[in-house]
């Protein structure tokens, strides 16, 4: 059954809130190419900015089509938001989409001054520059539009991720198990001008958009693409606009596309292996990014938005749990570079938007720790998001380490980790709620 909820929201404040929204194509020319293994470019990627402004607090939300960003380019991009926009460090957000089809973005050459790491090459440099001109340009769209705005919620289901976990002779595995958990619901925050035109979505879904992750062309390169997030962002735009989409990626750790161009297959000895349809791949893009994009507009057409409540706040905190050392599939042995484990802090950042709660981290969680925060939630709607300001690889629930899955074997926290900060950030929602 297809469930639907949509809210609106009372009086606001005298000075309301206020919101603007840029967007940007990260340019790539040919001689950027190849970097980190692509060869060439199938359709755009971009970098995304929400502002929202409340008596003097301001707030800003970027979104990158990248796998992953290291500590030196967040803390660059803040100083863009700073500089353009008028946003405070410590009230920026810097968030990768999480598009497994983009390329990472490095500072330099493998082995160069600047250091290597994802995304180094000879071209490295040129890229991560294309980088900066888009967040700066969005950036100064975002400015631009800065304006009074009505906001509105929208909640629907969309079937289009499965769980990756499967259990397999040899063990658990990266593979397709219809009978595993999975969230499909799909959250909409809608954003609208006075009005009553639209200015921005947040796309809230569990699930990797990884639908060409590491598949190659038919030339044996791989060919920059938005995956999954272009896709459902273009849709929702085309059919429900004007106005930008912005796709967070909820807790999705142990949720795949159910459809990938480079699918895992495992033999009955528990053997796995991939299997690449190569180009043919960009067809389940666009079935997939149609599939969710479809859904959020069909919710888009259920949101009544109404004068934004004057309650925006931003709260930072952070939890300290246990950690471990990681190892590789199979438990075989420590990962490459893994250091002596030691206590880690999660930090996680709450914005409350009137009754909606944004709630981010670094770690990527699994599907039902991120249920279990939006279940408990004071808030009439909480959107859990990703991938925010770091990127801290895997923190799943107790389930995936006794089942020594992919994803806990790879986590740099001890079992337990999870379900702890997912405690401590529903006791900060509540106090954030009082």
């Amino acid at each position: 059954m297809i469930l639907f909820a949509c809210t609106t929201f009372g009086a606001a404040h005298a000075e309301g809130v206020s919101a603007g929204v840029g967007a940007a194509e990260i340019k790539t020319s040919a001689d950027m190419l190849p970097v980190e293994g692509y060869t060439s470019q199938h359709d755009p990627i971009s970098t995304r900015v929400l502002l929202l402004d409340e008596s003097g607090l301001r707030i800003g939300i970027l979104v990158v089509d990248t796998p992953s960003i290291s500590d030196s380019f967040i803390d660059s991009w803040k100083a863009i938001l700073t500089r353009v926009a008028g946003v405070k460090p410590e009230n920026a957000l810097v968030i990768a989409s999480h598009d497994t089809s983009a390329p990472h973005v490095s500072l330099g050459a493998v082995g160069g001054p600047a250091g290597g790491g994802p995304g180094a090459g000879p071209n490295a440099k040129a890229y991560a520059q294309a980088v900066d001109t888009s967040v700066e340009s969005a950036a100064t769209n975002a400015l631009a539009t800065l304006q009074p705005v009505q906001l509105g919620f929208g909640l629907g289901v969309s079937r289009i991720n499965t769980n990756r976990d499967v259990l397999t002779p040899k063990g658990w595995a990266l593979g397709y198990d219809d009978a595993g958990f999975t969230d499909p619901s799909l959250a909409l925050v809608r954003i609208d001008a006075l009005d009553g035109k639209p200015l921005a979505w947040l796309m809230n879904y569990a699930v990797r958009p990884a639908i060409l992750e590491n598949s190659l062309d038919d030339k044996t390169g791989k060919a920059i693409s938005g995956d999954l997030v272009g896709a459902s962002e273009h849709y929702l735009e085309s059919h429900a606009g004007p106005g930008t989409a912005i796709f967070l990626m909820g807790a999705g750790v142990d949720q795949s596309p159910y459809l990938m161009a480079n699918r895992f297959v495992q033999d009955q000895d528990g053997n796995t292996s991939r299997v690449d349809i190569h180009e043919a791949g960009f067809n389940l893009v666009d079935l997939l990014g149609e599939r969710l994009g479809s859904e959020a507009v069909r919710v888009n057409q259920g949101i009544k938005t109404s004068a934004a409540p004057a309650k925006l706040r931003i709260v930072r905190q952070s939890v300290e749990v246990k950690s471990q050392t990681p190892r590789q599939p199979n438990n075989a042995a420590a990962a490459p570079g893994a250091q002596p484990a030691e206590p880690q802090k999660v930090p996680f950042v709450l914005i409350q938007m009137g009754d909606i709660a944004f709630v981010g981290l670094a770690p990527e969680l699994n599907a039902n720790i991120g249920v279990r925060i939006k279940t408990a939630s004071p808030f009439a709607h909480t959107i859990v998001v990703t991938m925010v300001d770091g990127s801290a690889k895997y923190l799943p629930d107790t389930t995936n380490y006794d089942r020594k899955t992919p994803e806990a074997l790879g986590s740099r926290y001890a079992r337990g980790s999870a379900e702890q900060v997912a405690t401590q950030i529903v006791s900060a929602l509540k106090k954030l709620k009082q």
